[in-house]
């Protein structure tokens, strides 16, 4: 485990398999992950003056993970030219489902929408009843925003 910011690491942020990766190439984290994506969950994280956590999905944690542990955790996936291609946003462009300790994820979902032009965010999904907020750094020309329901 090695940290990537004052306060997230890099098993914080990134699936085992996506670590193992970079450790085997002798790659920096860096390579995995943008310095404007660490940067957006910082400002959340100093906005509120709360922890705020990365929450595990199935096998993975709902950060950045490599297309493969897309695909074998049954996320959305299409076939192209042959290919199984996962469309998750957390192997495509980068994304996080966050929770931040105390606040409703509507209100964390109000400020990632304050800050989105700052850092590129192009994605934002909020849960009020499972309290997480997912957002990604998709290349869209307006905010792409929806709510889950469940």
């Amino acid at each position: 485990m090695s940290k990537v910011s004052k306060h997230f690491t890099d098993k914080e942020l990134m699936s085992p398999m996506l670590i193992k990766m970079a450790k085997e190439r002798n790659v920096p984290i860096s390579w995995y992950i943008l310095n404007i994506w660490i940067e957006a969950l910082e400002d959340v994280r100093i906005h509120f003056g709360k922890p705020v956590y990365v929450n595990k999905g199935i096998n993975l944690r709902r950060g950045i993970c490599t297309e493969q542990e897309c695909i074998d955790a049954k996320r959305k996936f299409v076939l192209a030219n042959g290919e199984i291609v996962s469309l998750s946003q957390h192997c495509r462009n980068g994304a996080f489902d966050i929770t931040v300790k105390g606040i409703s994820a509507f209100e964390v979902g109000l400020y990632i929408h304050t800050i989105a032009d700052k850092y590129g965010i192009g994605g934002l999904g909020i849960d009020s009843k499972r309290n997480f907020v997912h957002f990604d750094f998709r290349n869209s020309k307006e905010m792409v925003e929806w709510k889950y329901t469940a």
